[in-house]
C-alpha cells in the first residue's frame, strides 16, 4: 500500500462513517457523473461506484494510480494522473459533480478552478481545512469575511456541512478539517458588468485589510479620483473597511468603477 507523500499533503481518509456521511452531503444519485480529486487509496471512489455514479477520479501521484488501476475495475470507472490545477474540466460530460478530499496545499487554487466551471458542475461536496471552510462561508460581519468569502457567494451557496476529526485520517493532519457543498448559482447573485474586473475590486479591498476602502482600493491600482466618485455617487463611506460592504455594496462600487474605466457614467 503505498505511504502518504508529505510534500502532495497527502492525508488518507480512513472512516467510513465519514465516507457515507460525504456520498449523502454530495446528494449522489443513479446515473450522475462525478469529478474526484485526490482519490488516494479509494474510500470515496468505491462509495460513489457503490452509489451508481461514474466517476472520473484525477490522482497526481503516480503510485497511488497503479494501486486503484488494480484496486478498481469498474465500467463506470475512468483514472486520469494529471494534476488537477491542469485538468481540462470542460472536456466532462456535463450536468457532472465535484467530490473531493482536496489536498490543503492548493485547495484554494482549486476552488477558484471550480467556480469558474460553475455552470457546468450542480453540486460540490469538498473536504478542505476548517479554517479555509470557515473562509469560504463567512457571511457579512464574520470575521473571517474575504476574497474568497465574496467571490463565493456571488456564484455559490455554500454552506458548512460538518468537522471531521484528525484521527480519521492516515496519516492525522495537524489541523481539523471540515467538509462544505457548494451549489453552483444559475446567475450571479447580484448584477456584474465585468467579472474579471469584479475580483480585481474585492482583492484590491481585502489586500490591505486594515486600510479604508480608499486608501486599500489607490493601492491596488484603482484612480483615486475614481474611488472618490464612485463611493460619492453610491453613498459608501470610503473610510470604511472591505470586509463591511455586503455583496450588492462590493457589486455596485465595481461597476461604478468598470463604467468610468471605460468612460461612461456611473
Amino acid at each position: 500500500m503505498p505511504q502518504a507523500r508529505r510534500l502532495l499533503g497527502q492525508h488518507f481518509l480512513i472512516d467510513k462513517n465519514i465516507q457515507q456521511k460525504i456520498i449523502a452531503a454530495a446528494n449522489i444519485r443513479m446515473g450522475d457523473r462525478v469529478v474526484e480529486v485526490g482519490p488516494g487509496r479509494g474510500i470515496l471512489t468505491t462509495a460513489l461506484l457503490a452509489a451508481g455514479a461514474h466517476v472520473t477520479a484525477i490522482e497526481i501521484d503516480p503510485k497511488l494510480s497503479a494501486m486503484l488501476s488494480k484496486k478498481i475495475v469498474h465500467s463506470h470507472f475512468t483514472l486520469v494522473t494529471t494534476d488537477a490545477l491542469c485538468y481540462p474540466y470542460s472536456g466532462v460530460g456535463a450536468p457532472y459533480k465535484i467530490v473531493a478530499n482536496l489536498p490543503y496545499v492548493i485547495s484554494v487554487p482549486l476552488l477558484f478552478t471550480f467556480l469558474a466551471e460553475r455552470a457546468r458542475i450542480t453540486r460540490m461536496a469538498l473536504m478542505i481545512q476548517k479554517e479555509v471552510a470557515e473562509r469560504l462561508t463567512a457571511k457579512l460581519g464574520s470575521p473571517h469575511r474575504g476574497t474568497l468569502s465574496v467571490l463565493c457567494e456571488l456564484y455559490a451557496d455554500a454552506r458548512l456541512a460538518f468537522l471531521v476529526r484528525a484521527s480519521c485520517f492516515q496519516p492525522p493532519p495537524k489541523v481539523t478539517s471540515a467538509v462544505v457543498t457548494l451549489t453552483p448559482r444559475q446567475q450571479p447573485l447580484v448584477p456584474i458588468c465585468n467579472e474579471g474586473f469584479f475580483a480585481s475590486v474585492v482583492k484590491g479591498a481585502f489586500g490591505y485589510r486594515r486600510k479604508q476602502l480608499k486608501n486599500a482600493l489607490a493601492d491596488a491600482g484603482f484612480p483615486p479620483a475614481h474611488i472618490q466618485a464612485v463611493t460619492a455617487t453610491l453613498k459608501i463611506d470610503s473610510s470604511r473597511r472591505g470586509e463591511t460592504l455586503s455583496l450588492s455594496e462590493f457589486g455596485a462600487l465595481a461597476n461604478g468603477l468598470f463604467a468610468l474605466q471605460n468612460g461612461m457614467p456611473v
